[in-house]
């Protein structure tokens, strides 16, 4: 799980609108899709994800890749394993889901990015995944929106130290 809802479960939020959730294996993606048909959903493919329409909340479904990002043996080391009932769900660490929302750049996205931010960073981990993604065929537009946001923030005030955003912006040379 990751997204709104992740934030959610890990207390940094108090609500979401919709559900998010990653699959690393196609079998375990088809498996949900078809629970879900069988309580009503009905499956419509936009261009990066499945979304499940017709009850609330709507679900987006993503199968390895999260836009740019891969869920990397990095993201997954690092979420949490939370048993609910005869589910599983593997909720993502929220440093990484930081990475993922600096995609966007939707104003309720930023405000999760900041709720992050204020519970602290471990920022070399970050910069570790950002190389990791990168290595593993992202584009340099991770580096530029993450940047982006990073220093946007640290104008409003956020902690985010500059040797972070130097080491950032080498990553583009």
């Amino acid at each position: 799980m990751l997204g709104g809802a992740a934030l959610v479960l890990t207390g940094l939020k108090g609500y979401t609108l919709n559900l998010d959730l990653a699959f690393r294996e196609e079998e375990g993606a088809r498996a949900f899709v078809g629970a879900a048909e069988g309580m009503g959903y009905v499956p419509i493919r936009h261009q990066h994800f499945l979304r499940l329409y017709g009850r609330r909340p709507t679900i987006d479904i993503y199968l390895g890749v999260v836009y740019e990002y891969r869920l990397s043996d990095g993201m997954a080391g690092r979420a949490e394993r939370m048993d609910l009932g005869r589910i599983a769900l593997f909720v993502l660490h929220p440093q990484d889901i930081l990475l993922l929302k600096t995609l966007s750049g939707r104003p309720k996205d930023v405000d999760d990015i900041k709720l992050i931010l204020g519970r602290g960073v471990d920022w070399g981990t970050l910069l570790d995944e950002v190389r990791t993604q990168l290595s593993l065929g992202a584009s340099s537009r991770i580096v530029l929106n993450l940047g982006y946001h990073l220093e946007r923030l640290a104008e409003e005030g956020f902690e985010v130290p500059r040797d972070v955003l130097d080491r950032l912006w080498e990553m583009l040379e």
